[in-house]
């Protein structure tokens, strides 16, 4: 776990450097530069819980811990000097119950918290994900300990991660990062699926701007996935979207490559998507259309947390004007796409629904595509094949060696 005992900013020489209320206004780094949190930033944390009720500071601790499955836990040698500093600022207040005090926030406290709320909200959503990636792959470990013959060589395997897992504890959130990479990567192994493998460069990119591939490489870096489980007997494999709002299921930068080149071979100007998640492939579809000049990029996520992320990830990358991400339920914000569509991209999480959500948006969508048009399938559903690959229905289809499959489609008719 990573018990935050430094106190990198929060002295009173430190406490003035970050403007009137010792905050200013934040501007977000992330945890994947391997940093403390300083204190300004646990300031903003703990306002943002107090927002939430009136609390002791061990139940901020308690909060914080919980809320990032015991990543981060403050001490309370951070924590009380924290409250302190906002009591004397006028940003939080405190009553006391017997030897107790109860902080919590003031009018002003309330009016800071509201011009710093992206800040803070993204802070703890850092935070978490780290927290869910060691908790998901601990997890896996855990209960594969139990599960099946085990041999010899594989108690001795499991016996060494938890010795190297103790003896790294505890842990900065780079080296916590490093792990949870190493973990993730090991289980995806393990149940066949196909690893992720982190980057840190776009390497030979078509894209050449420098902000766009700042954005691409952030949310390469550190890009969250929990492991996959496998359903038993009369369970559903599907997720639920609005417990995996942290997680980002995006395609991988090879596919984003592909599909930006293929947007300027013909020209996009508008395309559509489905499902946007926090903005990793709505980047490449967006810098392809102002490439080509300029156009409109329509996304469609279903939870609000990651179209406000991804809103935000198209803005850092200089490319907000040329996209309209649509909050909902993608049968209903695709309903009308306001004229023909050049691209579209087919990435929503497969269903166990008898008919599977991308063959129902893809009959949705297909009337609203140009004769020409090219539509990928990021996960090749059967029934949505079976639809594409329907001479009936107006297109020529193949699938792409991408992962599992890619399947691209051309409307001829």
């Amino acid at each position: 776990m990573f018990y935050d005992k430094g106190n990198d900013d929060g002295g009173p020489e430190g406490r003035h450097r970050h403007g009137g209320h010792g905050h200013g206004r934040h501007g977000r780094r992330g945890l994947h530069s391997g940093r403390k949190l300083s204190s300004s930033e646990l300031q903003l944390l703990l306002l943002l819980v107090l927002a939430k009720q009136p609390s002791h500071g061990y139940e901020l601790i308690k909060f914080l811990e919980e809320r990032t499955d015991g990543f981060y836990v403050p001490s309370p040698g951070m924590v009380y000097p924290a409250l302190t500093y906002l009591e004397e600022i006028g940003l939080a207040l405190v009553q006391a119950e017997g030897t107790k005090k109860l902080y919590q926030l003031t009018s002003e406290g309330q009016v800071h918290l509201q011009q710093n709320q992206e800040a803070a909200e993204g802070i703890l959503a850092d935070l978490e994900r780290v927290g869910a990636q060691m908790a998901n792959a601990r997890k896996a470990f855990a209960e594969g300990a139990d599960d099946g013959e085990s041999t010899e060589e594989l108690e001795a395997a499991r016996r060494g991660l938890r010795r190297a897992e103790r003896e790294k504890a505890p842990y900065t959130p780079d080296e916590a990062k490093r792990i949870a990479g190493i973990l993730e990567r090991a289980t995806a192994d393990i149940i066949g699926d196909a690893p992720f493998q982190p980057a840190t460069n776009l390497g030979d990119s078509p894209i050449y701007d420098p902000a766009i591939r700042r954005v691409l490489t952030r949310l390469l870096s550190a890009k969250p996935r929990p492991p996959r489980k496998r359903a038993n007997a009369g369970e559903s494999n599907g997720l639920d979207p609005h417990a995996l709002k942290n997680f980002s299921f995006s395609i991988r930068p090879e596919q984003g490559e592909l599909i930006y080149l293929l947007c300027r071979s013909m020209g996009a100007q508008r395309v559509a998507e489905f499902a946007t998640s926090l903005g990793f492939s709505a980047i490449y579809l967006a810098a392809a259309v102002r490439d080509n000049g300029g156009g409109l990029v329509i996304g469609s996520e279903l939870v609000p947390e990651k179209v406000k992320a991804a809103r935000r990830n198209l803005a850092d990358a200089g490319l907000d004007e040329l996209a309209e991400i649509r909050e909902g339920d993608a049968l209903e914000t695709l309903r009308d796409l306001g004229g023909p569509i050049d691209f579209f991209l087919m990435d929503g999480w497969p269903t166990d629904d008898e008919v599977s959500l991308a063959r129902r948006v893809m009959e949705l969508v297909a009337p609203q595509l140009r004769v020409g048009a090219m539509v990928l399938n990021d996960n090749s559903e059967p029934d949505y094949l079976e639809y594409v690959r329907d001479p009936a229905n107006g297109f020529r289809t193949m699938s792409l060696p991408f992962k599992r499959t890619f399947e691209l489609s051309v409307k001829v008719n």
